[in-house]
């Protein structure tokens, strides 16, 4: 009796849950073809799923690199009962208004930058999805501090029997640009407080890179503090240095040339950065690896010209960052 009592239950359950779901998918982004398979109304329409209302611009982070990368944007889909029975072949077109639109604060990708292969893409007879859209990019003039934006919009459609769906039907794309040392890295090294020697270094650590200028990144927390701080060590405690991150400063040729504290120079608090000379200071590309030395100066705890902390840190590249 209770297997009994426990299937109908579910029978139920299941029953409930399909009618919950049909009335979900039954509302006005259905009937406006703005979402889901619109074939059942006997008509065929193409669009780019993700061009929805919902994820108007979609955001690339790229590399910053003197060479061509070739990117895989997006694709076009077929929306009918069945999969189409022969190709279809789906032009688009370059309309950057849609940038404005979406984002005033956007910069209009120079056409300088990049090259489109096609503005066709096909769908294969016997399928719903095409082939990726490409854009092919050399990003090494690109400002990585800026956003930078392209938008482009179905505008035909071939056999005329499919029909470019009213919404859907077209799509911004921003592009942020990466500099050679943006990432995610491995921190170890040695750290000395002159001041207070319970304070001690935080190794290993997962630190990130953030480029905040085409020679610069911003040193960030992930994981401890989850912050522009630098996590150390305080007897068994965690603990880190109010207003102190540093922001590496590189040579074209992957040399440190300088460090400086986020939050000043110096913070409210007195706290500045600078590079030790006597460091390697420099990012070998081949092994993915910074090594750079760098002071903390904090004249109220160590007077100037000494430094209240060294740091002696090699970055290992692990992944790129979020």
């Amino acid at each position: 009796m209770i297997i009994k009592i426990n299937k109908l239950f579910t029978n139920i359950i299941l029953l409930s849950g399909i009618l919950s779901m049909a009335s979900c998918l039954k509302d006005d982004a259905v009937d406006n073809k703005e979402i889901g398979v619109t074939g059942t109304e006997g008509q065929q329409w193409v669009s780019i799923p993700k061009a929805s209302k919902t994820n108007t611009i979609n955001v690339l982070a790229i590399e910053s690199a003197d060479k061509v990368q070739h990117l895989s944007l997006f694709e076009v889909s077929y929306d009918y009962v069945n999969p189409t029975n022969a190709d279809v072949t789906v032009t688009l077109q370059v309309d950057n208004s849609l940038v404005t639109k979406a984002d005033p604060n956007a910069l209009t990708l120079p056409t300088s930058v990049y090259t489109i292969p096609s503005l066709t893409v096909k769908i294969p007879a016997g399928k719903r999805l095409s082939e990726s859209f490409m854009l092919d990019i050399n990003t090494v003039t690109l400002d990585p501090t800026e956003v930078y934006g392209i938008g482009l919009k179905l505008v035909s459609v071939s056999p005329s029997s499919a029909q470019i769906a009213s919404t859907l039907n077209s799509i911004v794309l921003e592009f942020t640009v990466k500099n050679r040392w943006d990432g995610e890295y491995e921190v170890t090294g040695t750290m000395v407080d002159y001041a207070s020697a319970s304070l001690t270094g935080y190794f290993p650590m997962t630190y990130w890179m953030i480029t905040s200028g085409a020679l610069s990144d911003d040193g960030y927390d992930p994981v401890v503090w989850e912050d522009y701080f630098v996590p150390i060590r305080s007897g068994g405690s965690i603990s880190g240095y109010g207003s102190f991150s540093p922001v590496f400063y590189f040579d074209n040729n992957n040399n440190v040339v300088d460090v400086k504290n986020i939050y000043g120079q110096p913070s409210g608090n007195g706290r500045s950065a600078g590079l030790d000379p006597t460091g390697v200071n420099k990012y070998d590309p081949a092994t993915k690896t910074i090594k750079v030395k760098f002071f903390m100066f904090q004249p109220s705890a160590v007077p100037l010209p000494d430094p209240r902390v060294s740091f002696d840190w090699t970055m290992v590249y692990k992944k790129p960052r979020p």
